[in-house]
């Protein structure tokens, strides 16, 4: 440890390296936290950290009992750890997220006394970790099928008693609840507003169409609710080791009013789809787009399904991308002349976040799928990078989504082992900056082989010009400062985006402490 933050130490002196470019080089200032021992991570007491305005907090729940550290972002020392036993003791979290701008815990628990179980609501403290008091509680009336089924118990095989659906504005929350006796059919308990309030939507009582279970839930601006919805998945029989039927997948539309359903696009697939990203394009298309991964046990494929409903151009229908090796690109690479129109982003689960474009040149809609980071610009340019095998896109858009310049970092420029998603991204005086820790055994050749994994830990920049599009390479940390006896490179967990200026490493070192380091960029 003590050679590791001597290394850091060095780091401070270091000069930057530009590779390509003739951008201005950063000037990096590095400051080493202490180490400290963080909240276990456990699969009965899941950790969830985030970030607040001035300190990084975790926290975790278990047995009803609450922990929070607070690491204060400024000074990097002198954790601060918080706990309280106010919770039900058999408390379930069933999400906490963002909405609006608060961070809301709901968590469900038995009432012994009135023998039904409840669903509550708090707000988390985002400067300290601590939940406050019950804001919301609501019953969920009776038992499950006649005995009592442990909160989350449904979880392990992925069918989820609570589902919570915000909608594509994310002023709505849709909460719904399958009950074992209904099969997989979503109750509604309740649609509420950024403000917690209870929304008294025309479609709080209606039901999801028989026999299916809602994926995906938006509100357009004509007062309609379209919902995606799949059938239920039929057993496999295990004695006589039939194959799985495929599922059936639906676009489904209800305005206010009605008493039923309209269907609008079906599919069927084999691919088993719990989650997705359901807009509208601009010409009035409804697009239902997600990560799928079939069933397959030795050779599953991957990719991203399409369900589009309406529209001007096309016929409603599927599209398969199949994704084996790293993101794709499809569509042409948008030029100045195009206009983008971007779907929300989407967490399809703990490792995948998904973006769907439309690229609209003329007449024609070229849908990319990319993963995707925003970067805000003084709330004037919005930044959008995606990648494909080859080579990683950058394009930057203004708020009309109008295409300003596109960007590339060549494939021969970037590690072949780096994945896309560890890159962190941020807007600094002027530049849009991609920040990534890489392993590289040679700056000028390909890393192949062993070398890829045992080659020294760099952190790379690479900087785009927000007006011209200009690229620059650099390297904070020079590959030949890593040539230290006795020094054992950290592995790095996370890269946070602090305020612009600053990014937090997080680090772990062999002793299983965590160590902050966090990297300010000046003028």
């Amino acid at each position: 440890m003590t050679t590791f933050r001597c290394f850091l130490a060095m780091l401070v002196a270091l000069p930057c390296v530009a590779q390509t470019g003739s951008a201005t080089q950063a000037q990096v200032r590095i400051q080493v936290g202490e180490p400290y021992i963080p909240l276990p991570k456990a699969l009965a007491a899941p950790r969830w950290c985030f970030l607040g305005q001035h300190e990084r907090i975790c926290l975790t729940i278990e047995d009803g009992a609450w922990r929070s550290q607070r690491l204060d972002l400024s000074t990097l020392k002198g954790v601060t750890e918080l706990s309280g036993q106010d919770l039900p003791k058999d408390a379930h979290v069933e999400m906490l997220d963002r909405f609006g701008d608060r961070l809301l815990m709901f968590y469900s628990w038995w009432d012994g006394e009135a023998q039904e179980e409840r669903l509550a609501a708090r707000v988390v403290d985002m400067s300290t970790g601590r939940p406050g008091q019950d804001v919301l509680s609501i019953s969920v009336h009776g038992k499950l099928s006649g005995y009592r089924m442990p909160p989350g118990a449904w979880k392990s095989n992925k069918i989820g008693k609570y589902r919570f659906l915000p909608s594509n504005n994310e002023q709505i929350l849709h909460i719904t609840y399958s009950s074992q006796g209904a099969g997989l059919r979503d109750r509604t308990l309740l649609t509420l507003d950024t403000a917690l309030n209870h929304v008294e939507s025309p479609f709080h009582f209606l039901q999801d169409p028989a026999g299916t279970r809602s994926i995906a839930i938006t509100f357009l601006e004509d007062g309609s609710e379209v919902r995606a919805v799949r059938d239920h998945r039929p057993e496999r029989n295990r004695e006589k080791k039939k194959a799985v039927d495929p599922f059936s997948y639906a676009l489904m539309r209800t305005y206010p009013g009605d008493t039923a359903w309209t269907t609008l696009a079906t599919a069927t697939d084999d691919a088993e789809i719990t989650s997705g990203l359901l807009y509208q394009q601009d010409d009035g298309a409804i697009v239902f787009a997600t990560w799928y991964t079939t069933a397959e046990r030795w050779h599953p494929e991957e990719g991203f399904l399409l369900l589009r409903a309406g529209g001007k151009e096309t016929a409603s229908g599927t599209l398969r991308l199949p994704m084996p090796d790293s993101l794709l690109l499809r569509g042409p690479l948008p030029t100045e002349q195009h206009k983008v129109k971007f779907g929300a982003a989407h967490m399809v689960d703990s490792t995948k976040q998904v973006t769907f474009v439309d690229v609209l040149a003329g007449d024609t809609s070229h849908v990319l799928v990319a993963e995707q980071r925003w970067i805000e610009n003084g709330g004037q340019q919005e930044a959008l990078w995606f990648g494909n095998t080859d080579d990683l896109f950058l394009c930057a858009v203004n708020a009309a989504g109008r295409v300003l310049w596109t960007g590339c970092i060549p494939k021969r420029q970037r590690h072949e082992f780096s994945p896309l998603r560890t890159f962190l991204p941020m807007y600094y005086a002027g530049e849009h900056l991609f920040i990534r820790f890489d392993r590289m055994a040679n700056m000028h050749l390909p890393v192949v082989g062993e070398a890829a994994t045992t080659g020294p830990r760099v952190l790379m920049v690479d900087r785009f010009d927000a007006m011209t599009g200009r690229h620059a390479r650099e390297l904070i940390a020079d590959p030949s400062a890593w040539k230290i006896d006795g020094l054992v490179s950290p592995k790095v967990e996370d890269l946070f985006n602090i305020d612009g200026q600053r990014v937090l490493l997080m680090c772990s070192t062999e002793q299983g402490e965590q160590l902050p380091v966090v990297i300010t960029f000046e003028p």
